[in-house]
């Protein structure tokens, strides 16, 4: 049997009950009020004494669930932000099996407690959690960018951060047959391209056929600001940062909230 809390354990669970509240919700008061609330429900039946973090959690687990969601948070501009958002995105087993194993360090006995599911069941939530989080942060990458130097460049950072470059383009018309042979998840563009057309007419002829999130990298951001684009696009200013790239990727991945003709902010 899992160790019972006396008061100074009890004590130091209420910001681990109010850290997992917070995760899952995005939203801080209503984590806290539902901490509240479960801290309620069972000390009103029970002294700490007689119970184990097991039954906190447990109870805070129903409360999170019962709650319902009060709207989106603000559009995270941040790459922890990012990935909070995209684990709050997860069908909620798979959201609290991993939350409870991978922030919380319980045990699958105790998360099965926790969730009235069997430890293999919690097992395969923390799996499919952690498989949809690679699909959510990762993609197949278009670059478009006529200088090679650039190029490579870009087509090495993109496949340290787990992304798949499926093609590397110079010009307009070589963007527009690579996305036509293999449509990505996101196209990577300069403005500036060798040849008439530019990298914006190159994803707007590409968008006529898909719906996909574009991420400029380049010198000339007025002009991406000043086109009528529709669809989800997020500039980064050359010479670039790695680290507003990865958070505009990852941005740009976000299917649930589009952000159109915002620079990307680390």
């Amino acid at each position: 049997m899992a160790d019972l809390l006396d008061r100074s354990s009890l004590d130091a669970l209420v910001p681990r009950l109010r850290r997992y509240a917070r995760a899952a919700t995005g939203d801080p008061a209503q984590a806290d009020a539902c901490t509240e609330r479960a801290l309620a429900t069972v000390l009103t039946v029970s002294p700490p004494q007689q119970c184990t973090r097991t039954t906190f959690y447990r109870a805070l687990y129903r409360a999170l669930r019962e709650e319902a969601p009060r709207g989106s948070p603000p559009a995270p501009i941040t790459e922890a932000e990012l990935v909070a958002d995209s684990v709050r995105a997860l069908a909620p087993a798979s959201r609290h099996a991993l939350l409870l194993e991978r922030l919380e360090g319980l045990g699958a006995d105790e998360i099965a407690a926790v969730t009235d599911l069997s430890t293999a069941e919690v097992a395969r939530c923390v799996d499919a959690a952690m498989a949809e989080l690679r699909h959510r942060l990762l993609g197949s990458v278009l670059i478009v960018e006529d200088n090679f130097l650039v190029a490579e460049h870009l087509a090495g950072v993109m496949e340290t951060l787990g992304h798949n470059v499926t093609a590397v383009a110079a010009t307009a018309e070589e963007a527009i047959a690579a996305a036509e042979r293999r449509p990505p998840d996101v196209v990577l563009a300069d403005v500036e391209l060798g040849g008439a057309e530019s990298g914006i007419d190159a994803i707007a002829a590409i968008r006529a056929r898909e719906h996909v999130p574009a991420v400029y990298v380049t010198a000339f951001p007025e002009r991406v600001m000043a086109a009528d684009q529709a669809e989800p696009t997020l500039v980064v200013t050359k010479p670039f940062d790695e680290r507003r790239l990865k958070v505009a990727m990852a941005a740009a991945l976000r299917p649930e909230a589009p952000v159109t003709r915002r620079a990307a902010r680390a």
